[in-house]
């Protein structure tokens, strides 16, 4: 049995700073466990699933849709008054990407697109729910401090 240790690299620069990040990987097959999705590696299943629902709108997307199917932009719009246009749309391409919801265009004039949670997008609502309610726990915890 042999057991080898991978490192991997990533170099990112922001503005004049230069972070470096080095993981060690430690496993029996070097890499076969290497997750790689839309061009980025993942370690764990968990960081994949973070990679996907993490986002400052998506688990409130998702639970917009869960509550309300299909929706139009205008109406992710109106229940999310503070999220800008181009913000929402990133957020949504995303989630179509990652085939979480799917996306509806009509062929009529002016434009008619919608967006429902695909099957894979339907399991999230347990999670999606787990993660509002201890959001409710949350802030009844932080009104009792």
């Amino acid at each position: 049995m042999t057991l080898l240790y991978s490192i991997l690299y990533t170099v990112k620069k922001v503005n004049t700073d230069i972070f470096v990040t080095v993981i060690l990987n430690k496993n029996l097959k070097g890499l076969s466990n290497l997750i790689v999705h839309k061009g980025k590696e993942f370690f764990t299943d968990k960081d994949l699933a973070m990679s996907v629902i993490g986002g400052r709108w998506k688990i409130a997307i998702v639970w917009a849709l869960l509550h309300e199917s299909p929706l139009r932009l205008s109406e992710f719009q109106k229940e999310f008054p503070d999220i800008n246009q181009r913000m929402l749309i990133r957020q949504l391409r995303e989630l179509e990407e990652d085939q979480i919801i799917e996306r509806t265009v009509y062929p009529v004039v002016p434009p008619k697109v919608d967006y429902t949670l695909s099957d894979i997008g339907l399991g999230l609502e347990p999670v999606v729910t787990a993660i509002c309610d201890w959001g409710e726990r949350y802030h009844q915890f932080l009104i009792t401090e």
